[in-house]
C-alpha cells in the first residue's frame, strides 16, 4: 500500500505533471520548460517512480487525488 503523505516534488516536477495533465506531449513539454524531449522523458521516468504510478493518466489523478495540481 502506498504511502498516504504527499510526495516531496520540485517545483520543475510539478510543472511537468501539470503540463502532462493538460495533454502535452513530451515534445511539447520539452518547449514550454525549454530543454530537451530527452530530458523530459527522463524527469516523467522519474516522476511515474516517485509517484508510483504506471502512466500518464494514473499520474494526473494520482495529483489531483492528493491535491499536487
Amino acid at each position: 500500500m502506498r504511502n498516504a503523505s504527499k510526495p516531496v516534488l520540485t517545483a520543475q516536477q510539478l510543472r511537468v505533471l501539470e503540463l502532462v495533465a493538460e495533454g502535452y506531449d513530451n515534445a511539447g513539454i520539452a518547449r514550454e520548460l525549454r530543454c530537451s524531449p530527452h530530458s523530459v522523458k527522463n524527469m516523467i521516468y522519474d516522476l511515474m517512480a516517485r509517484l508510483q504510478v504506471s502512466n500518464r493518466v494514473h499520474a494526473t489523478a494520482y495529483a489531483i487525488r492528493h491535491g499536487l495540481i
